[in-house]
C-alpha cells in the first residue's frame, strides 16, 4: 500500500488576484489583441472590479459613456494608447 501524500498546492495570494483581475480583463479586452482599445457594457455595480483589471493590464482606467443605472457602456484606449507602446 502506498502512503506517500501528495503536497498541498500553494496559492499565493498576488497569484490569485492577477488571476481574478485577468478573467475580468478577459471578459473586456479585444479577443484578437488585448493591447487595442476596450469597448465594454458591464454591471455597473461591478464597475470597480472591472476598472482595476483594465488599470492593471493597460495603465489606463474604463470611460463611462452612458449610465442606463444597472449597466454601464465604457471605453479605454487600451495599452498601445496608455502606455504608447
Amino acid at each position: 500500500m502506498n502512503t506517500t501524500t501528495v503536497p498541498p498546492r500553494i496559492i499565493h495570494k498576488h497569484t490569485l488576484e492577477r488571476e481574478k483581475k485577468k478573467l475580468l480583463f478577459d471578459m473586456v479586452c479585444d479577443q484578437d489583441n488585448w493591447k487595442k482599445p476596450i469597448h465594454c457594457i458591464i454591471p455597473k455595480e461591478n464597475f470597480q472590479e472591472f476598472n482595476d483589471s483594465v488599470i492593471f493590464f493597460t495603465a489606463g482606467g474604463l470611460r463611462v459613456l452612458e449610465d442606463d443605472g444597472d449597466y454601464l457602456i465604457c471605453k479605454a484606449g487600451g495599452y498601445y494608447e496608455d502606455c504608447g507602446a
